[in-house]
């Protein structure tokens, strides 16, 4: 849905690089659950994950980069005990997005002049803390999709 990856001409290769992609990336996660495509057997969910890095001007930083992925998944109605459908999502569909998203990064920046970007590992067992609203309301413009 949305993918850039822009090298800083700023950026010195002769000073260290700031870990603040850790810190400094924003992300956006939005889910809901589209009951029109489910079936007795399945569940349907639409994830949506944003994460932009956008660096301060005084760190040495290599590249800013957003990128927005929405992701279609299904889950069975039958889960093991002890999970629910929300949480089997929430945990591996954001980690499928954030997957691809890392690799999108990766190849376009490997392309760059400052070379590869890796962004760090992360683990979504608590995914709930990046919902934008505990209710569920509507994702900004750019995060919407016809299905």
């Amino acid at each position: 849905m949305e993918l850039s990856v822009a090298y800083r001409s700023e950026h010195d290769p002769d000073k260290p690089e700031p870990d603040t992609i850790c810190h400094g990336m924003e992300t956006y996660l939005h889910m809901d659950r589209d009951q029109s495509h489910e079936s007795e057997k399945n569940s349907c969910w639409h994830v949506a994950l944003r994460l932009s890095f956008q660096p301060r001007d005084e760190d040495n930083s290599r590249y800013s980069f957003v990128a927005g992925l929405l992701g279609v998944f299904f889950c069975a109605n039958e889960t093991p005990t002890g999970l629910d459908a929300e949480t089997l999502v929430g945990v591996n569909g954001t980690s499928i997005l954030y997957g691809i998203a890392r690799d999108l990064i990766l190849t376009i920046s490997e392309k760059g002049p400052w070379g590869a970007l890796t962004l760090p590992t992360m683990s979504f067992t608590d995914f709930r803390t990046m919902l934008e609203n505990e209710d569920h309301s509507e994702p900004p413009p750019e995060l919407t999709s016809d299905p």
